[in-house]
């Protein structure tokens, strides 16, 4: 979030360069659309970072809350959760991939990167991952 936000000042910076150069002299064509692709660019990337982060934490904390509540199922009851239970690690795998693959201008919550798959007791969650074939 901290590059993100020194990202978006750099180009609030250059805005606040090219419009009264925009102003002054008249129109040129290209600053014109540049300033415009910046405009929009600075609107946009807070919208979706804020979404994204919010997104991330609301996955996090309703993958700590099914973890918690599968630590002590019987085999019946794990069995009712076992497509849950995938369906979250695959998401798990999922985000962790975002956050490696876009570094420090991944927008998402760190805590994600730290957790482990849900393992079952009854089920053996390594013949269920089917994204890391």
């Amino acid at each position: 979030m901290i590059t993100w936000g020194i990202l978006w000042g750099i180009i609030l910076l250059a805005l606040i360069v090219l419009i009264p150069m925009e102003i002054i002299n008249g129109s040129i064509e290209v600053r014109f659309w540049v300033c415009v692709a910046l405009i929009l660019f600075l609107i946009i990337t807070p919208i979706f970072t804020f979404s994204a982060y919010d997104n991330s934490k609301h996955f996090y904390e309703a993958y700590t809350a099914l973890e918690k509540q599968v630590s002590n199922l019987s085999e019946s009851q794990e069995y009712m959760v076992l497509g849950k239970v995938i369906n979250y690690n695959y998401y798990l795998y999922q985000y962790q991939t975002k956050i490696h693959r876009l570094g420090i201008f991944a927008p998402y919550y760190r805590g994600i990167w730290d957790l482990e798959p849900i393992q079952l007791h009854n089920f053996d969650m390594n013949n269920y991952r089917w994204w890391d074939d």
